[in-house]
């Protein structure tokens, strides 16, 4: 039982929504279709005029009509009002009927005829989207053009009770087909921002009459209707249509024929208002294989390609300007769809003005994006003295710099089984401060070299310097063994050495690939760190060679390349670890920083690691400066200042320096060492009591590497003054204490009463230094008070006083049973700080090392360095 009501309710759940879907397609092709008048055929009662002015509704039939039957006969008006129909009308009779309340109006209105629940007849009249007719006016009516049937006909000279044919000669023709037309910044049946304010209406029709229209928003704004100054025949048009004040979207465009006053139906087509302009776009010229972003160089002059990131959806057209420094412009319309480029051979090399704007659909034009171009297309001067040197099966190349000043790479070919040089296969390119390559294993035989100058535009010279280059025993595969033969020598030319374990078992094959300085895996080193030198990659099939130790020497040459200021900063040796997609360095690795010679090179040193697996490897360093000391704070004492900052993390120690606050003088600077990053405060002293100094500390990393200074300024004052807050700068000159001032720990005792704390200011030597509040302590209130309000010190009387100076009693008693003991701990391990008169930054960082941070990775042997 209960499954049958189950379907039974399933069943009529399915009718409604068919009979709903049903109502909603009548509805929709009502609203969509043009407004029409019900058919006359449906009754043979029909209206047949309406008198707006007179609130009298004619009626026409074609058959014995009985009013009075059960179901009824009503006129209903559009603001509700009935009339309820009585009586009888016998065929071919026309019958009016008078509202009392005068429900209908001249410009708006409608009348419905309803026969018990059955609408039969209705007429629409003003300027709404969906009515039939427009209205009338004075006395006029609205009246079929034949009695009983016919199309509608507004503004006709009212025949109450009578035939309409009289009056239905010289009729308007019906609107066959209308439009907004196109216009040089809009396309048909569009309106835009350009052309909203002068809307063109046109419509096409048979006959001779006047065109007359009207626009109306999807919130039913309508503009006032507008109508041609004469008759035209055949199609005619209105001009001048404010649009400004509709809404954006779906417009009605309505118009209508008059011919001597009578005035035909409406007919609609539907319109857009899109007055929204595209963004404003960021345009670009498009990096390519030879070409950078936003350069043009040599190879893309011809073909400039423009990019403006992700258009507006509708964005439909791109108008490009390129204007030189003598205004000369080359501009261009492009499809947003199609080929943006253009041909910048006519303008001057320099600095161009690329400029784009971004049309829509509907033909609104975006503000216009610009950005600063390139224009370089001339090739730079060759190098010189190219020199070949062959070992082990490569060839080592190094040659003189170009004399062009905007060097940007060198590019090396070869003939190589050509026997020309092949330009559109290069062996590689190295940056400008290198020059010097190692090619991959070379065949037996004769082959020549060729170095090309490319500049900082991308532009190559095609002369380059060519170097021939006899190759003999080419190193394809070296076989070592743990007996006799363990070592691997590819100093030269590779700077490569490796030497196998002793435990090694039976025959070793080993390959090397020479990369160069080509990164061969898509992930580069962690940030901060460069590669010293080449990458290789190394293969075997015996993995009982391992520990093997491997060495990549390095020369002063390769440390200026990539900015590290000495070969402290290197870090040893990094694989690439393909599992964790990171290059990270072996767990045994270090630095030798003896100088080497071997045969004819010289060498700066040599990274080791011993390497328990191969993947590519390459040298590290670690280039990057730990951050600047944060919250720094000084507090003044009687010849002394107190120092405090924030821990930087991975820090080896501090560099504490000061001067006179009046003395620009770089050079004037005393500095002094802080060894351990742990160690966050320092007391100086010895300085002259009023004269304004001037604090800085920067952090030092474990390789060298040193941050910026924050910096801050203070006056030591004597014992039992006050201090303002911020001191002025004093004018006198007076001599600071020499390099031997005393430093030690902010623990040792100091007078509080006198001190005073300033905050770090915006004095910093570089955009990077860090301008913070410091964290409050407990003396703050004490320090930073400054001068006391007379009126708050007499508040309290002399109970206050006895109550405060009980409490400090109690205070000191127990400070001293406790201090004693502890004080005496902290001095005897204390750690020492040792002050220095060199003004240079510390050649490396003292030798205890803490324990690695998350910053950086720390070398684990140091190869007899510190």
């Amino acid at each position: 039982m209960m499954m049958r009501h189950q379907k039974n309710w399933k069943l009529w759940l399915a009718r409604f929504l068919t009979l709903s879907v049903t109502l909603q397609a009548g509805l929709m092709n009502l609203f969509i279709d043009a407004p029409t008048v019900q058919a006359a055929d449906r009754t043979p009662v029909v209206l047949n005029e309406i008198s707006p002015a007179g609130d009298w509704i004619e009626l026409f039939t074609t058959a014995d009509v009985n009013f009075n039957d059960a179901e009824g006969w009503v006129l209903i008006t559009s603001n509700g009002t009935s009339v309820k129909l009585s009586g009888t009308m016998t065929p071919g009779q026309f019958k009016s009927f008078t509202f009392a309340t005068a429900p209908l109006g001249l410009d708006n209105g409608s009348v419905k005829l309803v026969h018990g629940s059955v609408d039969l007849d209705t007429v629409t009249w003003g300027t709404e989207r969906l009515v039939l007719l427009p209205g009338v006016t004075g006395n006029n009516t609205l009246a079929r053009s034949d009695d009983g049937s016919g199309r509608w006909i507004s503004n006709v000279a009212a025949t109450q009770d009578a035939s309409n044919k009289p009056v239905m000669t010289g009729l308007p023709p019906v609107p066959t087909t209308v439009k907004v037309p196109a216009t040089s910044s809009s396309p048909v049946d569009i309106i835009n921002a350009s052309s909203q304010g002068l809307v063109t209406v046109q419509a096409g029709y048979s006959g001779t009459a006047t065109l007359a229209a009207t626009l109306i928003d999807s919130a039913g704004q309508a503009t006032p209707i507008a109508q041609a100054a004469t008759d035209t025949m055949d199609g005619g048009s209105v001009s001048g249509i404010s649009a400004s004040a509709l809404k954006d979207g779906s417009v009605a465009v309505r118009a209508y024929t008059d011919s001597s006053g009578k005035r035909s139906a409406w007919a609609t087509q539907i319109a857009t208002k899109d007055t929204i302009a595209p963004s404003i776009p960021v345009p670009l010229v498009a990096a390519g294989t030879q070409n950078g972003q936003n350069v043009i160089n040599s190879h893309n002059v011809a073909d400039v390609r423009i990019s403006i990131g992700t258009p507006n959806t509708d964005a439909s057209l791109l108008t490009v300007t390129l204007i030189d420094s003598l205004t000369t412009t080359v501009s261009k319309t492009l499809s947003v769809d199609g080929s943006r480029s253009l041909d910048a051979r006519g303008l001057v090399d320099g600095s161009l003005a690329l400029s784009v704007t971004v049309t829509d659909l509907a033909g609104n034009t975006s503000g216009v994006g610009a950005t600063a171009i390139g224009k370089d297309t001339v090739g730079p001067s060759a190098p010189s003295d190219l020199r070949g040197h062959a070992a082990n099966g490569y060839v080592d190349l190094s040659w003189d710099a170009s004399p062009s000043a905007d060097i940007g790479s060198y590019r090396i070919y070869s003939n190589g089984s050509t026997g020309d040089i092949d330009p559109n296969s290069p062996l590689g390119d190295v940056p400008a401060a290198t020059r010097s390559f190692t090619t991959a294993r070379q065949p037996n035989g004769q082959t020549i070299f060729q170095v090309r100058s490319v500049d900082r535009f991308g532009n190559e010279e095609t002369t380059g310097v060519n170097v021939t280059v006899i190759v003999t025993g080419p190193l394809s595969e070296e076989t070592l063994n743990g007996s006799n033969h363990r070592i691997l020598d590819l100093i030269d030319p590779l700077r490569l050495w490796l030497k196998i374990a002793d435990t090694t078992k039976g025959n070793a094959d080993i390959s090397v690939l020479n990369h160069s300085t080509t990164n061969p895996t898509p992930v580069s080193l962690p940030s901060g760190h460069a590669a010293a030198g080449k990458y290789f990659e190394l293969g075997t099939s015996n993995t009982t060679i391992f520990p093997m130790e491997v060495r990549i020497y390095y020369t002063e040459t390769d440390l200026s390349a990539i900015g590290a200021k000495n070969d402290g900063q290197l870090e040893g040796i990094r694989f690439y670890d393909a599992t964790k997609k990171t290059w990270s360095l072996y767990a045994k690795t270090g630095v030798s920083t003896a100088d080497v010679t071997v045969g004819s090179l010289r060498f700066a040193g040599y990274v080791w690691a011993m390497a328990d697996h191969l993947t590519p490897i390459v040298a590290s360093a670690d280039i990057a400066a730990p951050s600047v000391p944060s919250h720094f704070v000084a507090t003044a004492g009687d010849s002394r200042v107190s120092l405090t900052w924030n821990r930087v993390s991975d820090t080896a120690g501090y560099l504490l320096r000061y001067r006179e606050a009046t003395n620009t003088d770089r050079t004037a600077y005393q500095t002094l060492v802080v060894s351990g990053g742990d160690v966050t405060s320092a007391i100086l002293k010895g300085f002259e009591n009023g004269v304004l100094v001037e604090f800085g500390v920067s952090s030092l990393d474990w390789v060298g590497n040193q941050s910026d200074f924050s910096s801050i300024e203070q006056t030591p004052v004597t014992a039992g003054s006050r201090a303002d807050f911020i001191l002025p700068t004093q004018t006198a000159s007076k001599a600071l204490p020499s390099g031997s001032a005393a430093l030690a720990q902010t623990g040792e005792p100091s007078p509080r009463n006198s001190a005073s704390q300033n905050e770090i200011t915006d004095k910093t030597d570089q955009p990077s230094s860090v301008n913070e509040q410091p964290p409050l302590n407990q003396d703050q209130s004490t320090t930073d008070q400054g001068s006391t309000n007379q009126s708050d010190q007499n508040q309290g009387g002399a109970a206050n006083t006895r109550t405060l100076v009980t409490i400090l009693i109690i205070v000191i008693a127990a400070a001293a049973g406790f201090g004693g003991y502890y004080g005496y701990q902290w001095w005897m391990t204390k750690p020492d700080i040792t002050p220095s008169d060199s003004n240079e930054k510390p050649a490396s960082p003292p030798p205890t090392k803490p324990e690695p941070e998350e910053k950086k990775t720390i070398r684990q042997d140091r190869g007899g360095r510190w």
